[in-house]
């Protein structure tokens, strides 16, 4: 996983830190630990869709994760990942997408929502996150791995970020 300057900004974000104490003294060197952990993650699971089906989705995705709701009453899927192409237009090839409530998901890769289709391609996984860690994920572009990081990171720096 690349490590990028916003990943820094939204970990500086998290634990509460003025971006300027980035990359020096003690926190800058425990920021870097972290990321570098961060970079070791690897998806588990792969995904060729059929080709054929591919041609059904609006959208496709790189690096999704299926993400079910944990700790709630009724079961809730979502789904995470990179855009890889978008034919509306709606998201732009390498921001990230996080969906409204899944309805199905096919054989063949394809994931339904109400309006959307989207297609799985390459490397993903199914994952469990609970509604804030979803929540972390859809408005920080994260990944659930990055969100518990980052949260283990501010809590081992003492500045934990209350759930």
């Amino acid at each position: 996983m690349a490590i990028d300057n916003d990943m820094r900004i939204q970990l500086a974000e998290l634990i509460s830190l003025d971006d300027t104490y980035l990359g020096v003294s003690s926190t800058g060197h425990a920021l870097d630990t972290i990321l570098d952990e961060l970079s070791q993650i690897e998806p588990q699971d792969s995904c060729e869709p059929d080709r054929e089906a591919l041609g059904e989705a609006g959208c496709t995705v790189r690096g999704w994760q299926l993400v079910s709701i944990v700790g709630i009453d009724e079961p809730m899927l979502l789904l995470y990942g990179t855009v890889i192409q978008d034919q509306y237009g709606r998201f732009q090839p390498g921001h990230y997408v996080f969906t409204s409530l899944v309805i199905s998901v096919s054989d063949s890769g394809l994931v339904y929502t109400r309006n959307s289709t989207y297609g799985l391609v390459g490397a993903g996984e199914r994952v469990k996150a609970t509604l804030t860690e979803a929540y972390r994920m859809k408005t920080m572009g994260r990944s659930i791995q990055e969100i518990r990081s980052l949260h283990h990171m501010a809590a081992k720096m003492g500045r934990f970020c209350g759930d």
